[in-house]
């Protein structure tokens, strides 16, 4: 029995490493210097998109972990138990620019270290330096998933918390449908700056745009 599991094991770990050359080849990934600070070889600009992934100055050893499933920070530490954060770790804010510096695998979970891409100053002790912070993200995975899934499915995942610089605009534009409820018309828009009741039809007015309702559903937009 344990001769018949040998080739599925093989199997398994051969998809594991495929697909996380693909993940590598899709991020592009940045190389540092020995200092951990000048970023020797650029890679794809990625945009934090949730507040919570805790970091700290590049040129510390011990980085901070962030774990991740179904598109939620669940908790954050650092990679030894037992090290209490400083004053000079910090959380990464929305809109950071970052670059993936390492992705590795797991049957379980996928882990992408991360550097920001902008150097910023801080002060230490009366002095101040340029720092970059580090973050190791962990996107935690159902079990079995990641061996039948591909780049694509995986980065879907990543999206929720790391998305590319060049999707950014696209994920944020605001679009209104025909046939959209008000309820979907209000999480795209906002709430609108006037109602306009005409029995059946209603009106939403926003500063730019009007929306037009019919029975409850987009008729028109002017």
């Amino acid at each position: 029995m344990v001769l018949g599991l040998l080739p599925l094991a093989s199997y398994a770990a051969e998809k594991n490493k495929q697909l996380e050359e693909a993940l590598k080849i899709k991020y592009q990934l940045a190389q540092v210097g020995l200092d951990r600070f000048r970023i020797t070889k650029a890679g794809m600009v990625l945009v934090i998109e949730k507040d919570g992934i805790y970091a700290n100055p590049s040129d510390q050893l011990m980085g901070m972990t962030t774990k991740i499933k179904d598109g939620a920070i669940v908790t954050q530490g650092k990679f030894l138990t037992g090290l209490s954060t400083s004053e000079e770790d910090r959380t990464l804010k929305v809109g950071t620019a970052v670059q993936v510096t390492r992705i590795s695998l797991t049957d379980k979970d996928v882990r992408m270290e991360i550097i920001t891409s902008d150097p910023e100053e801080m002060s230490v002790r009366g002095n101040s330096k340029q720092v970059r912070y580090i973050a190791t993200l962990i996107y935690e995975f159902p079990e079995g998933f990641l061996a039948s899934a591909d780049a694509d499915g995986v980065k879907k995942a990543i999206d929720a918390v790391l998305l590319p610089q060049t999707e950014v605009g696209a994920a944020n534009t605001k679009t209104v449908e025909l046939g959209q409820t008000e309820d979907q018309v209000k999480a795209a828009l906002g709430a609108p700056d006037k109602i306009i009741k005409l029995g059946a039809k209603e009106e939403f007015v926003y500063k730019d745009i009007k929306v037009i309702f019919i029975d409850g559903k987009v008729s028109d937009v002017q």
